[in-house]
């Protein structure tokens, strides 16, 4: 039975959404991925990294697998058990680890899921700011699985990547956005894409139900 475990992902977080002003390296790895595959997603805030496990969620539903997306900083008050029995799943994504690392329970629980997911030929990916060798962890062969994860980095946008990336989001969604329609946002509303993209989401609901176009005029009005 096709199932995410805890959280539905955001369903505009897929892979035809999500803009890289590069290459897309780490779509291609996590679209390809075979099974035992581990990764390593780290950036900055706001780089679209809850953006790309979640559409690994979702790409994993649509092609008929089990997949766990599980923001660690979350977990927390459920305890580390919560990890275990997901070796089961096809994909196991937790997004923002370090709240977890440092904490021999949950260090515990991570090591003996890596082994399971192994064994299993789960696929995991986790998600941190920082590469794995700087991640903060007090069970040494823990941050030896860490270490052998595939590392992927995701840029922070400028501002004009933002506009492109945005305006994809917008194209997803069937319509246009103009670009100086996003400029009065970033200068007025909104900082980082985290923060753009909820604005985006909440002023084109009422765009909808007020049948209008996302203008400057509209966004002052109700950004």
């Amino acid at each position: 039975m096709n199932q995410l475990i805890l959280l539905r992902p955001n369903p505009r977080h897929i892979f035809d959404t999500f803009y890289s002003p590069t290459d897309s390296a780490a779509v291609t790895a996590l679209k390809e991925a075979d099974r035992h595959a581990t990764f390593w997603l780290h950036g900055s805030s706001g780089s679209g990294k809850t953006h790309l496990l979640q559409a690994v969620c979702q790409n994993a539903e649509q092609q008929g697998q089990t997949a766990a997306y599980m923001p660690a900083p979350e977990l927390q008050e459920l305890g580390p058990q919560i990890l275990q029995g997901l070796e089961q799943c096809h994909w196991i994504c937790l997004d923002g680890i370090e709240p977890v690392l440092g904490k021999p329970e949950w260090e515990q629980e991570l090591f003996a899921l890596f082994n399971q997911a192994i064994d299993h030929g789960t696929r995991l990916l986790f998600s941190a700011h920082v590469p794995p060798m700087q991640a903060q962890t007090v069970l040494p062969d823990l941050k030896s699985r860490l270490c052998g994860m595939v590392p992927l980095t995701l840029p922070v946008l400028d501002d004009e990547q933002q506009v492109d990336a945005l305006q994809l989001r917008a194209r997803n969604q069937g319509y246009e956005l103009e670009a100086q329609a996003i400029h009065y946002i970033q200068r007025h509303k909104a900082r980082g894409m985290e923060s753009l993209c909820q604005l985006l989401d909440r002023v084109e609901e009422r765009a909808q139900r007020e049948k209008r176009k996302i203008t400057i005029p509209f966004l002052s009005q109700h950004g």
